[in-house]
């Protein structure tokens, strides 16, 4: 569904059209009208529990890409949170959320969407083959990745990759 835009006057409308909507506000405008009303005012609802996640994964032939990817990554950060660790001392989460071998074929699920669908989430690419163990490529899609995109996560990414570490990692500013 398009975002809400904001609301043109008819003296913008007429503009618009008259020039070529070259800010392509009219086109959003139109778009915006377009969708049904119950949707409209329908309540924002994100899952927030790990078994939904699962449960909108099992319907993942009929999500598209970008959806899955959220969903994807949203089961990946759950499923690190046993490894993870609070301010506190104490991991995030008591027992894995799933087995190593069900948080490995989301990894590489998600690792197959974000090349086929997200090509500027080197970061995330490489973070996701440092925890599969494919160290070598994780340095390779960083050092080959774009200046800007050289961070202190990136950093310290190629650091545990060099070191063959798997494990996770809060980064501390």
């Amino acid at each position: 569904m398009p975002w809400q835009p904001s609301p043109m006057s008819r003296l913008s409308i007429w503009y618009a059209t008259l020039t070529g909507d070259k800010e392509k506000k009219l086109a959003e405008h139109d778009a915006w009208n377009k969708v049904p009303t119950e949707l409209k005012n329908a309540p924002d609802c994100i899952p927030s529990e790990f078994a939904d996640w699962l449960e909108i994964l099992q319907s993942s032939a009929k999500l598209s890409p970008e959806r899955e990817i959220v969903a994807r990554q949203n089961v990946w950060r759950t499923s690190n949170d046993h490894v993870r660790i609070k301010t506190d001392g104490q991991p995030c989460r008591a027992e894995p959320a799933l087995t190593e071998a069900e948080a490995n074929a989301n990894r590489l699920a998600l690792l197959q969407l974000l090349e086929d669908y997200a090509s500027s989430a080197s970061t995330e690419k490489a973070e996701l083959l440092r925890q599969l163990g494919r160290f070598e490529e994780a340095i390779q899609i960083l050092q080959s990745a774009s200046q800007k995109e050289h961070s202190p996560l990136a950093a310290k990414i190629i650091q545990l990759a060099t070191d063959c570490d798997i494990s996770i990692r809060t980064i501390q500013n």
